[in-house]
């Protein structure tokens, strides 16, 4: 299958990776070469491609460190095309892996204040564990209100 992944739309990548996760399935070449293909491929993704993705390499514990410096790079212009649920599984996927990002984490913090009337309690609890993962001191949606990341 990895040398097929030309052939997958990116919800079919998204989408392959979650199954993978749900299924507790590990397979490090299938995971290397969704996050090669999804290097290639970032801007198509939609938002809930990349927070389903992120989420689900989350859950399985797969850290690919380009991929992670890419969707942080990438992800700051486009957050007002994320749902709530998509951010809160963006940053939960984040702080499964323990992956800080300072510049990714301000943006969040400056984006989601304004969001927070969409925000569902398991949204506001996904996102606060997900910057309490990564070390941000407070509670994460107080200090996110802030505008800025203090990192422990």
């Amino acid at each position: 299958m990895p040398g097929r992944l030309g052939e997958f739309k990116a919800q079919e990548v998204s989408i392959t990776v979650y199954s993978c996760a749900l299924l507790r399935f590990w397979h490090v070449e299938l995971f290397q070469a969704v996050c090669g293909h999804a290097l290639q491929q970032l801007p198509q993704f939609h938002s809930q491609n990349i927070s389903n993705m992120v989420y689900a390499f989350g859950l399985v514990g797969f850290r690919n460190e380009a991929l992670l410096q890419a969707v942080a790079a990438h992800t700051p212009g486009r957050l007002d095309e994320f749902t709530a649920q998509g951010l809160s599984n963006l940053m939960y996927g984040l702080g499964l892996l323990r992956f800080r990002h300072a510049a990714f984490v301000r943006a969040l913090c400056r984006h989601v204040p304004r969001r927070l009337p969409e925000f569902n309690p398991q949204n506001m609890s996904n996102t606060a564990f997900g910057l309490g993962r990564i070390g941000l001191r407070g509670t994460g949606l107080r200090l996110c209100g802030t505008g800025q990341a203090t990192y422990l």
